[in-house]
């Protein structure tokens, strides 16, 4: 919308998600007007991390922060607006919902919080979304019996010709059983796939094809299987 307006002009702001409805009045700051809301419930996840067997159930509840509500004044409009939030579990691609009673969605009772329940298919991060409310955090799940996460910080250089150098960290949880070898892959289209193992956190590959760009692979091996690879595209000298 385009207009004039006074020096000192303000406007009134409406904001209403369905849940939490709340006005704000700010000064007219052209081009951009910032608007600052005097309520912004926080809702957080009980727990950070869990580790569990493979395809058991992780109950989290999710508070709202008491500190979050806002001056006084609003006091009696929060103590309404704590209750009702809607809380969705964002689940991560290797997640299945499971069959050990997940309850991955539900609405805050009167005291703010609200019980979600998953299941362990595998590792990784689950987030939340929240109508209402901003969500603080997620929890990572580690489940015993599966496959080591990915390695981490891989990086490569090439030192001499037709050689690559490459190091990286091991993975943030190794599923529940020892690394027993790292799987590493160097791939270009036209040429010869190169792959090796180690045990230890460092490879140097030799005979690649000078002044081509070679997709290199690592993953970690346990009794269990070889976890998600992570790449990294490395030109070769």
């Amino acid at each position: 919308m385009w207009g004039f307006a006074a020096s000192d002009a303000s406007v009134d702001v409406l904001y209403n998600d369905g849940v939490v409805t709340q006005t704000a009045q700010t000064p007219l700051t052209p081009p951009l007007t910032h608007v600052v809301l005097n309520y912004e419930p926080v809702i957080s996840p009980s727990i950070s991390s869990a580790v569990v067997p493979l395809g058991s159930p992780v109950e989290i509840t999710l508070s709202v922060d008491p500190s979050s509500a806002g001056a006084s004044s609003l006091r009696p409009h929060v103590a309404q607006s704590i209750s009702g939030i809607s809380v969705q579990a964002i689940l991560p691609e290797t997640f299945g919902k499971g069959s050990c009673g997940a309850v991955l969605s539900g609405k805050t009772d009167a005291h703010g919080s609200v019980r979600l329940k998953v299941c362990a298919s595998s590792a990784g991060v689950i987030g939340f979304t929240a109508r209402g409310a901003y969500v603080n955090g997620g929890v990572s799940i580690f489940v015993t019996g599966d496959v080591p996460q990915p390695v981490r910080m891989l990086s490569a250089s090439t030192p001499s010709h037709g050689t690559l150098k490459l190091s990286w960290t091991a993975p943030v949880y190794n599923g529940g059983s020892s690394i027993t070898t790292y799987i590493v892959t160097a791939k270009c289209k036209g040429q010869k796939t190169l792959t090796m193992t180690t045990s230890s956190l460092s490879a140097t590959l030799r005979g690649l094809t000078s002044a081509k760009r070679y997709t290199v692979a690592v993953s970690a091996q346990n009794a269990r299987g070889s976890g998600q690879p992570s790449s990294v595209i490395a030109a070769v000298a």
